[in-house]
């Protein structure tokens, strides 16, 4: 359970870090259109 331990860890982040920047990404896209 230890050896997958950090690969779970990173995964998570890296997950997290698609998000936000795809998040990012429909922000900047919305206030294209808006503004």
């Amino acid at each position: 359970m230890a050896p997958k331990a950090p690969f779970i860890v990173l995964n998570s982040v890296l997950t997290l870090h698609y998000i936000a920047y795809f998040n990012l990404n429909i922000i900047e896209i919305e206030m294209g259109f808006y503004f």
